[in-house]
């Protein structure tokens, strides 16, 4: 092909280039391109009016110059969000996933409840359920605690119990027979284990009055001091 050709060829490309160009800029002036349309998914009706908040400002913006980063960022800082992705969908949209924080606990003081996530965070009110275990402390425990709480009931996940409180004595959860199973500071599901073995070859139901776990490879057995060991039960 010649040289005069290809020139052309190169001047008739440029030239749709350019016409594509315009036109494109002739319909973002019209408003063609700004954003009319957000789909959300992976909230509950509770978290819209947040999301609103945040996404409003957006709406007549072209969706080219959305700075999907910076909106991320604010998604992000809220507490109850753990992680988000933004796309746009040309040529008027915006497709938002948030995948939101899962609790893992209820704190409790006694006299207000808080819904915890596995990061430690304390979550809104609109994520309190009475699904979730309750650890009860006239104070919240420190961060090692808290980190350890959230493995242990991660590893334990459906057959979490239900009633934890912390005491002088660590951490003690307590069944429905009124017993007290006492786990101490750590190792929360080796201890766990250990017992829910026990409780498979030991009656423990409305006689054991603690079950102490925190002892390596041993369980110590308190009864009330007005109930009698009946035979065999002296091992």
């Amino acid at each position: 092909m010649s040289t005069r050709k290809i020139a052309g060829v190169l001047l008739t490309i440029a030239v749709v280039i350019f016409a594509l160009a315009m036109i494109y800029r002739w319909l973002e002036r019209g408003g063609n391109f700004d954003l009319s349309e957000v789909s959300i998914r992976g909230i509950r009706s509770e978290d819209s009016s947040a999301v609103c908040e945040i996404i409003a400002p957006c709406f007549g913006k072209p969706v080219r110059t959305l700075n999907t980063d910076s909106l991320s960022t604010v998604f992000q800082a809220l507490n109850w969000v753990k992680d988000v992705e933004i796309s746009r969908v040309f040529p008027s949209g915006l497709e938002i996933s948030i995948e939101l924080q899962k609790i893992v606990f209820i704190y409790s003081n006694g006299v207000e409840l808080y819904p915890l996530s596995s990061t430690g965070q304390c979550l809104p009110a609109s994520f309190l359920t009475d699904t979730i275990p309750v650890v009860t402390a006239t104070t919240l425990p420190d961060s090692v605690i808290v980190d350890r709480l959230v493995q242990w009931l991660a590893d334990v996940n459906d057959n979490a119990p239900r009633d934890i409180r912390i005491t002088e004595r660590g951490i003690s959860v307590f069944v429905s027979s009124g017993s007290s199973i006492i786990l101490g500071w750590g190792s929360f599901t080796v201890k766990w284990h250990d017992f829910i073995h026990l409780a498979s070859i030991v009656s423990i139901q409305n006689k054991w009055l603690e079950i102490d776990m925190r002892y390596p490879e041993q369980a110590v057995l308190r009864y009330p001091c007005n109930e009698q060991l009946t035979d065999g039960e002296n091992s």
